[in-house]
Protein backbone atom coordinates (compact mmCIF):
# COMPACT_ATOMS: atom_id res chain seq x y z
CA UNK A 1 0.00 0.00 0.00
CA UNK A 2 1.11 3.50 -0.58
CA UNK A 3 2.32 5.96 2.08
CA UNK A 4 -0.06 8.22 0.46
CA UNK A 5 -2.96 5.92 1.50
CA UNK A 6 -1.65 5.36 5.49
CA UNK A 7 -1.50 8.63 5.98
CA UNK A 8 -3.64 11.62 6.14
CA UNK A 9 -1.76 14.60 4.64
CA UNK A 10 -1.89 18.13 5.10
CA UNK A 11 -0.08 20.24 2.46
CA UNK A 12 1.50 23.33 3.17
CA UNK A 13 3.73 25.00 0.13
CA UNK A 14 6.29 27.69 1.04
CA UNK A 15 7.21 30.51 -1.76
CA UNK A 16 7.86 33.74 -1.22
CA UNK A 17 6.82 33.99 1.85
CA UNK A 18 3.26 32.78 1.68
CA UNK A 19 1.88 29.83 2.97
CA UNK A 20 -0.88 27.50 1.27
CA UNK A 21 -2.83 25.01 3.03
CA UNK A 22 -3.97 21.94 0.92
CA UNK A 23 -5.78 18.67 2.24
CA UNK A 24 -4.38 15.94 0.11
CA UNK A 25 -6.35 12.94 1.75
CA UNK A 26 -8.86 12.05 4.11
CA UNK A 27 -8.99 8.41 3.62
CA UNK A 28 -7.05 6.90 6.46
CA UNK A 29 -7.29 7.01 9.98
CA UNK A 30 -4.53 9.28 12.34
CA UNK A 31 -3.27 6.16 14.55
CA UNK A 32 -1.84 3.90 11.93
CA UNK A 33 -3.05 0.34 11.69
CA UNK A 34 -5.68 0.14 15.12
CA UNK A 35 -9.20 0.56 13.19
CA UNK A 36 -9.42 -2.69 11.11
CA UNK A 37 -11.52 -4.60 12.57
CA UNK A 38 -13.41 -5.08 15.91
CA UNK A 39 -9.89 -5.52 17.59
CA UNK A 40 -6.92 -3.31 17.88
CA UNK A 41 -4.53 -4.12 15.80
CA UNK A 42 -0.69 -3.78 15.27
CA UNK A 43 -0.32 -2.93 11.66
CA UNK A 44 3.39 -0.99 11.94
CA UNK A 45 5.23 -3.14 14.25
CA UNK A 46 8.00 -2.35 16.24
CA UNK A 47 8.45 0.43 18.62
CA UNK A 48 5.07 2.63 18.60
CA UNK A 49 5.99 6.07 20.84
CA UNK A 50 9.47 6.55 23.08
CA UNK A 51 9.59 9.22 26.08
CA UNK A 52 12.82 10.02 27.77
CA UNK A 53 12.43 10.73 31.59
CA UNK A 54 13.24 14.39 32.72
CA UNK A 55 16.69 13.61 34.38
CA UNK A 56 17.83 11.44 30.92
CA UNK A 57 18.46 8.73 33.21
CA UNK A 58 15.50 6.19 32.02
CA UNK A 59 14.16 5.32 28.36
CA UNK A 60 10.07 4.77 27.57
CA UNK A 61 8.71 2.87 25.08
CA UNK A 62 5.82 1.12 24.17
CA UNK A 63 6.19 -2.07 21.69
CA UNK A 64 4.18 -4.24 19.57
CA UNK A 65 4.28 -6.70 16.88
CA UNK A 66 2.37 -10.12 16.00
CA UNK A 67 2.82 -11.46 19.20
CA UNK A 68 3.43 -9.29 21.80
CA UNK A 69 2.54 -5.89 23.23
CA UNK A 70 4.21 -4.35 26.20
CA UNK A 71 5.55 -0.94 27.77
CA UNK A 72 9.30 -1.40 28.57
CA UNK A 73 12.20 0.87 30.13
CA UNK A 74 15.94 0.46 29.58
CA UNK A 75 18.50 2.63 30.32
CA UNK A 76 19.64 5.95 28.17
CA UNK A 77 21.61 4.48 25.75
CA UNK A 78 18.96 1.32 24.81
CA UNK A 79 20.88 -1.34 27.91
CA UNK A 80 18.55 -3.36 30.81
CA UNK A 81 15.45 -3.41 29.06
CA UNK A 82 12.70 -4.04 31.39
CA UNK A 83 9.21 -4.94 30.52
CA UNK A 84 6.76 -3.29 32.90
CA UNK A 85 3.66 -3.88 31.37
CA UNK A 86 2.45 -6.61 28.77
CA UNK A 87 -0.92 -5.86 27.20
CA UNK A 88 -4.59 -8.46 27.72
CA UNK A 89 -6.78 -8.95 25.31
CA UNK A 90 -5.30 -8.20 22.64
CA UNK A 91 -5.10 -4.65 23.39
CA UNK A 92 -2.55 -1.98 22.25
CA UNK A 93 -0.11 0.87 23.62
CA UNK A 94 0.08 3.52 21.61
CA UNK A 95 1.38 6.03 23.47
CA UNK A 96 4.00 6.39 26.60
CA UNK A 97 4.97 9.49 28.47
CA UNK A 98 6.76 9.81 31.92
CA UNK A 99 5.02 12.17 34.62
CA UNK A 100 7.49 15.80 35.05
CA UNK A 101 8.47 13.40 38.40
CA UNK A 102 9.34 10.50 37.03
CA UNK A 103 7.64 8.86 39.63
CA UNK A 104 4.63 7.64 37.22
CA UNK A 105 4.46 6.49 33.64
CA UNK A 106 0.76 7.58 32.07
CA UNK A 107 -0.31 5.62 28.34
CA UNK A 108 -3.16 4.92 26.32
CA UNK A 109 -4.32 1.49 26.34
CA UNK A 110 -6.61 0.76 22.85
CA UNK A 111 -8.74 -2.34 23.69
CA UNK A 112 -10.33 -2.24 20.44
CA UNK A 113 -11.00 0.60 17.44
CA UNK A 114 -13.43 2.37 19.15
CA UNK A 115 -12.33 2.42 23.16
CA UNK A 116 -8.82 3.60 23.41
CA UNK A 117 -8.77 5.29 27.92
CA UNK A 118 -5.65 6.94 29.47
CA UNK A 119 -4.29 5.00 32.83
CA UNK A 120 -1.15 5.84 35.04
CA UNK A 121 0.82 3.03 36.53
CA UNK A 122 4.54 3.73 38.37
CA UNK A 123 7.59 3.24 37.26
CA UNK A 124 8.30 -0.33 37.79
CA UNK A 125 4.57 -1.63 35.97
CA UNK A 126 2.70 -1.68 39.50
CA UNK A 127 -0.48 0.35 40.65
CA UNK A 128 -2.30 0.53 37.55
CA UNK A 129 -5.03 2.76 37.96
CA UNK A 130 -7.91 3.84 34.90
CA UNK A 131 -8.13 7.82 34.26
CA UNK A 132 -10.31 7.56 31.43
CA UNK A 133 -12.79 4.93 31.48
CA UNK A 134 -15.51 6.30 29.05
CA UNK A 135 -18.28 9.17 28.96
CA UNK A 136 -18.16 12.52 27.39
CA UNK A 137 -14.95 13.42 26.10
CA UNK A 138 -12.95 10.52 27.44
CA UNK A 139 -13.94 7.30 25.25
CA UNK A 140 -11.38 7.43 22.37
CA UNK A 141 -8.19 9.25 23.52
CA UNK A 142 -5.88 9.52 21.01
CA UNK A 143 -2.94 11.81 22.52
CA UNK A 144 -1.74 13.69 25.12
CA UNK A 145 0.70 15.71 26.77
CA UNK A 146 1.17 16.50 30.73
CA UNK A 147 1.93 20.17 31.15
CA UNK A 148 5.15 21.10 32.71
CA UNK A 149 3.86 21.70 36.34
CA UNK A 150 2.46 18.05 36.03
CA UNK A 151 -0.31 19.76 37.23
CA UNK A 152 -2.85 18.98 33.98
CA UNK A 153 -3.32 16.78 31.25
CA UNK A 154 -4.10 18.01 27.43
CA UNK A 155 -5.57 15.62 25.50
CA UNK A 156 -7.24 15.33 21.80
CA UNK A 157 -10.40 13.04 22.06
CA UNK A 158 -13.38 11.82 19.22
CA UNK A 159 -16.79 11.80 19.62
CA UNK A 160 -17.70 9.35 17.08
CA UNK A 161 -16.28 6.14 15.48
CA UNK A 162 -17.90 5.81 12.24
CA UNK A 163 -17.53 5.90 8.23
CA UNK A 164 -18.86 9.04 6.50
CA UNK A 165 -18.37 7.25 2.87
CA UNK A 166 -19.70 4.02 2.09
CA UNK A 167 -15.81 3.73 0.46
CA UNK A 168 -14.38 4.89 3.74
CA UNK A 169 -12.98 3.01 6.36
CA UNK A 170 -15.10 3.62 9.69
CA UNK A 171 -12.48 5.81 12.14
CA UNK A 172 -12.86 8.57 15.08
CA UNK A 173 -14.56 11.60 14.11
CA UNK A 174 -15.61 14.85 16.19
CA UNK A 175 -12.40 15.18 17.11
CA UNK A 176 -12.06 18.13 19.64
CA UNK A 177 -8.90 18.97 22.61
CA UNK A 178 -9.80 18.79 26.46
CA UNK A 179 -7.49 19.11 29.17
CA UNK A 180 -8.05 17.33 32.96
CA UNK A 181 -6.21 16.90 36.05
CA UNK A 182 -3.79 13.76 36.50
CA UNK A 183 -6.34 12.11 38.10
CA UNK A 184 -9.05 12.06 35.74
CA UNK A 185 -11.18 14.70 37.30
CA UNK A 186 -12.21 18.13 36.59
CA UNK A 187 -12.46 17.53 32.43
CA UNK A 188 -12.97 20.66 30.60
CA UNK A 189 -13.04 20.67 26.78
CA UNK A 190 -11.66 23.50 25.20
CA UNK A 191 -12.14 23.33 21.74
CA UNK A 192 -15.55 23.24 19.56
CA UNK A 193 -13.73 22.28 16.68
CA UNK A 194 -15.56 18.57 15.98
CA UNK A 195 -12.64 17.88 13.44
CA UNK A 196 -12.46 15.03 11.25
CA UNK A 197 -9.11 13.87 12.55
CA UNK A 198 -6.51 16.13 15.05
CA UNK A 199 -2.50 14.70 14.89
CA UNK A 200 -0.44 15.74 17.72
CA UNK A 201 -0.79 17.96 20.70
CA UNK A 202 1.76 20.05 22.46
CA UNK A 203 1.35 22.30 25.36
CA UNK A 204 3.14 25.92 25.57
CA UNK A 205 5.39 26.33 28.68
CA UNK A 206 2.57 28.69 30.47
CA UNK A 207 -0.29 26.67 28.99
CA UNK A 208 -1.60 29.05 27.58
CA UNK A 209 -1.19 27.79 23.90
CA UNK A 210 -2.00 24.38 21.88
CA UNK A 211 0.28 23.01 19.22
CA UNK A 212 -0.89 20.50 17.04
CA UNK A 213 -0.48 19.78 13.10
CA UNK A 214 -3.68 22.05 12.04
CA UNK A 215 -2.67 24.80 14.11
CA UNK A 216 -2.06 26.85 17.23
CA UNK A 217 -5.13 27.36 20.08
CA UNK A 218 -5.72 29.57 22.49
CA UNK A 219 -6.23 27.33 25.85
CA UNK A 220 -7.98 29.99 28.02
CA UNK A 221 -10.74 30.64 25.15
CA UNK A 222 -10.34 27.56 22.40
CA UNK A 223 -10.32 29.99 20.05
CA UNK A 224 -8.29 28.65 16.86
CA UNK A 225 -5.27 31.25 16.10
CA UNK A 226 -4.51 30.09 13.03
CA UNK A 227 -2.01 27.50 11.34
CA UNK A 228 1.16 26.45 12.82
CA UNK A 229 3.55 28.04 10.93
CA UNK A 230 6.04 25.92 8.44
CA UNK A 231 7.31 28.89 7.13
CA UNK A 232 11.67 28.52 7.13
CA UNK A 233 13.62 30.99 8.77
CA UNK A 234 15.81 33.08 6.55
CA UNK A 235 19.33 31.27 8.32
CA UNK A 236 17.40 28.42 8.18
CA UNK A 237 19.10 27.24 5.04
CA UNK A 238 16.66 24.17 4.36
CA UNK A 239 16.64 23.44 0.73
CA UNK A 240 13.56 21.30 -0.84
CA UNK A 241 9.72 22.02 -0.06
CA UNK A 242 8.12 21.05 3.29
CA UNK A 243 5.03 19.25 3.76
CA UNK A 244 3.24 18.54 6.79
CA UNK A 245 2.15 14.96 6.62
CA UNK A 246 0.81 13.81 9.74
CA UNK A 247 1.62 11.46 11.83
CA UNK A 248 0.65 9.53 14.98
CA UNK A 249 2.84 11.17 17.24
CA UNK A 250 4.08 13.99 15.04
CA UNK A 251 5.65 16.65 18.12
CA UNK A 252 7.87 16.85 20.54
CA UNK A 253 7.11 18.38 24.20
CA UNK A 254 8.09 22.23 23.73
CA UNK A 255 11.60 23.07 25.53
CA UNK A 256 12.06 25.39 28.27
CA UNK A 257 13.10 27.65 25.90
CA UNK A 258 10.39 27.53 23.75
CA UNK A 259 11.96 25.18 20.54
CA UNK A 260 8.96 22.03 19.15
CA UNK A 261 10.26 19.55 17.40
CA UNK A 262 8.23 18.54 14.60
CA UNK A 263 8.15 15.63 12.28
CA UNK A 264 7.05 16.58 8.47
CA UNK A 265 7.35 15.05 4.86
CA UNK A 266 10.16 17.11 2.34
CA UNK A 267 9.88 16.69 -1.22
CA UNK A 268 13.88 17.04 -2.53
CA UNK A 269 12.95 17.86 -5.61
CA UNK A 270 10.04 20.66 -6.09
CA UNK A 271 8.02 20.72 -8.89
CA UNK A 272 8.63 17.69 -9.78
CA UNK A 273 7.01 14.66 -7.63
CA UNK A 274 3.62 14.88 -6.60
CA UNK A 275 3.24 15.84 -2.71
CA UNK A 276 1.72 12.10 -2.13
CA UNK A 277 5.10 11.44 -3.50
CA UNK A 278 6.91 13.15 -0.75
CA UNK A 279 10.67 11.98 -0.85
CA UNK A 280 11.62 11.54 2.79
CA UNK A 281 11.10 12.93 6.15
CA UNK A 282 12.70 15.54 8.22
CA UNK A 283 12.76 16.31 12.06
CA UNK A 284 12.64 20.23 12.23
CA UNK A 285 12.69 22.76 15.14
CA UNK A 286 9.76 25.14 15.10
CA UNK A 287 10.23 27.89 17.60
CA UNK A 288 6.97 28.80 19.47
CA UNK A 289 8.26 32.25 20.08
CA UNK A 290 8.95 33.37 16.51
CA UNK A 291 6.62 31.09 14.38
CA UNK A 292 9.48 29.65 12.25
CA UNK A 293 11.16 26.52 11.39
CA UNK A 294 14.66 27.64 12.80
CA UNK A 295 16.57 23.98 11.68
CA UNK A 296 16.60 20.69 10.21
CA UNK A 297 18.19 18.40 12.24
CA UNK A 298 18.10 15.38 9.99
CA UNK A 299 16.09 13.99 6.86
CA UNK A 300 16.08 10.99 5.71
CA UNK A 301 14.30 8.38 2.91
CA UNK A 302 12.45 7.00 6.06
CA UNK A 303 9.16 7.62 8.22
CA UNK A 304 9.99 9.26 11.47
CA UNK A 305 7.93 10.10 14.53
CA UNK A 306 7.53 10.41 18.07
CA UNK A 307 10.16 12.98 18.10
CA UNK A 308 11.67 14.06 21.86
CA UNK A 309 14.25 15.56 23.46
CA UNK A 310 17.14 14.87 25.72
CA UNK A 311 16.29 16.87 27.99
CA UNK A 312 20.40 17.10 28.64
CA UNK A 313 22.62 17.94 26.38
CA UNK A 314 21.47 18.27 22.44
CA UNK A 315 20.19 15.00 21.35
CA UNK A 316 16.88 13.83 19.97
CA UNK A 317 15.50 10.31 19.98
CA UNK A 318 12.66 9.71 17.39
CA UNK A 319 11.47 6.39 15.66
CA UNK A 320 12.40 5.46 12.38
CA UNK A 321 10.46 3.05 9.57
CA UNK A 322 12.13 2.68 6.21
CA UNK A 323 8.70 1.87 4.48
CA UNK A 324 9.66 4.60 2.05
CA UNK A 325 12.62 2.83 0.53
CA UNK A 326 10.81 -0.43 0.24
CA UNK A 327 12.59 -1.94 3.26
CA UNK A 328 10.61 -4.63 5.66
CA UNK A 329 7.55 -2.37 7.67
CA UNK A 330 9.21 -2.29 10.63
CA UNK A 331 9.96 0.74 13.35
CA UNK A 332 13.20 1.26 15.69
CA UNK A 333 14.66 3.90 17.60
CA UNK A 334 17.21 6.02 16.39
CA UNK A 335 19.61 9.13 18.15
CA UNK A 336 20.48 12.05 16.56
CA UNK A 337 22.16 15.44 18.04
CA UNK A 338 20.63 18.46 17.28
CA UNK A 339 23.17 19.33 14.89
CA UNK A 340 22.91 16.34 12.87
CA UNK A 341 25.62 14.52 14.00
CA UNK A 342 26.01 11.15 15.49
CA UNK A 343 23.07 9.42 13.70
CA UNK A 344 22.58 5.83 15.02
CA UNK A 345 20.25 3.34 15.96
CA UNK A 346 19.71 2.70 19.21
CA UNK A 347 19.74 -1.32 19.66
CA UNK A 348 17.16 -2.28 22.35
CA UNK A 349 17.60 -5.85 23.81
CA UNK A 350 13.82 -6.61 23.19
CA UNK A 351 12.40 -9.90 24.54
Amino acid sequence: MRLATDRTAIRRLIGHGSLTLVLLSLLVACVPGQFIGKKARCNFPGIQSVDVSSDDGMLLFSYCDEDNTYVATSGIDGDDVKVIRRADDNAIFQRVVFSPDNQQIYFIRRSSRDKSYLYAMDVDGSNVQSVTSGGPGTNNVLDFVIAADGQRIYYSSAGIFRSYSPVAAARPHDVDFYSMKLNGTDIRKITQMHAYAINGVAVSRDESELYYYGGVVDIASGAYQGPLPFTLSPEAGITGEIAAWTSPHPMSEVSGDGLLLVACGKRDKPGQQRWEEVAGYGLYVNDTKSRLLTREIVWLHAYLDSPTWRHRGDGVLFIRNDLLSGARNYSQLWYVQTDGSDLERILLDLP
